[in-house]
């Protein structure tokens, strides 16, 4: 087998140790919480049982490589680094690089010197089948991540990954259109991965940046009702504060209609792309009232100036004539 040169980083032996996991190729997931260590009788001896010096090195190539070496307490361990396994931890942070995408050396560097985040972002990318999707959450993840250094893991995944959607949606929506809840609730990805959206956003809300990710990612933000009532909808949605401060109305026709299967695949996709649209442009409306803005209804509609800053046109979903919009990452 090829010969690789290894720089040895840190050696520390630990009695209790975890257990080795080697991300990739469909392999063992990452645990999440820590444990607990009882406190070990007065002649309890170290070295029994073999516990094991667990050992960071990295290759030639400086990619991390996480080797088991034989026990600290065996005889005659040899002074010279492990044998290691085979690649798999190498294999790994090579796809996540190469599939994400990453040239920056000093994210290159971060995963290297956390390697915690790059093996919960690999369970995370091999949880979604490294959909496109999450490999544009993964990139945006480890930039934000890179620039924002006193974030641990554990905060940055509760609030990006694990927590409550921005849009409420109630019982009946959940059960009867549930096509429709996963792209409320998705928005939080989407704007993760749209900073020029978020950026648009900001603009005509008057909400900050950190404040619509915050608002994303906790359920604090507006409530989601359907109607097909006039005095609730004008088009496809609206928000009016007379109504209710925090609630968003769509057009329940629209819903129904994307919930149903009679649609074409180019035309159930433009509809999907319009319900996210009329959920942000709404909430345009929903930031300017609670940011005490004024909002007139025409001239200008700040909902259509975001969706012209944000996407680049004013998004108009026909039936005959449906928008097409291929979801990508944009700068």
């Amino acid at each position: 087998m090829p010969y690789r040169s290894y720089d040895l980083i840190s050696s520390t032996t630990n009695c209790a140790p975890p257990a080795a996991v080697y991300p990739g190729g469909g392999g063992n997931t990452g645990g999440g919480g820590g444990s607990t260590t009882p406190n070990p009788p007065g002649d309890y001896d170290p070295c029994d049982n073999g516990p094991v010096a667990v050992t960071s090195f990295r290759s030639s190539q400086r990619y991390p490589i996480l080797g088991v070496p034989p026990s600290d307490c065996d005889p005659d361990v040899p002074n010279n680094p492990p044998t290691l396994p085979p690649n798999d931890y190498l294999n790994a942070f090579q796809r996540l690089i190469g599939e994400l995408g990453i040239t920056d050396q000093t994210e290159v560097q971060f995963l290297q010197d956390n390697g915690n985040v790059f093996v919960a972002l690999n369970n995370y990318l091999n949880a979604n089948n490294w959909s496109q999707d999450s490999k544009d959450f993964g990139r945006w993840a480890v930039g934000y991540l890179n620039e924002n250094r006193n974030i641990t893991w554990l905060e940055f995944s509760t609030h990006f990954i694990y927590n409550t959607p921005q849009y409420k949606l109630d019982t009946y929506i959940r059960n009867k259109y549930p096509k429709f809840s996963s792209i409320a609730d998705g928005l939080v990805f989407f704007l993760a991965t749209n900073p020029k959206v978020v950026a648009a956003l900001s603009k005509y809300s008057g909400f900050s940046k950190n404040e619509i990710m915050e608002l994303a990612s906790n359920g604090s933000g507006p409530n989601i009702k359907l109607s097909n009532e006039s005095w609730t909808i004008i088009a496809n949605g609206a928000f009016n504060a007379k109504i209710s401060e925090n609630t968003i109305f769509l057009a329940e026709d629209n819903v129904k209609m994307f919930e149903n299967n009679f649609l074409d695949a180019r035309t159930k996709y433009s509809l999907a792309f319009s319900l996210m649209v009329t959920i942000l442009h709404e909430t345009v409306h929903y930031g300017r009232f609670q940011n005490g803005m004024p909002d007139p209804i025409t001239n200008p509609d700040f909902g259509t100036k975001f969706e012209e800053l944000g996407f680049g046109f004013n998004v108009e979903f026909k039936l005959n004539q449906p928008v097409i919009y291929k979801m990508y990452f944009i700068q």
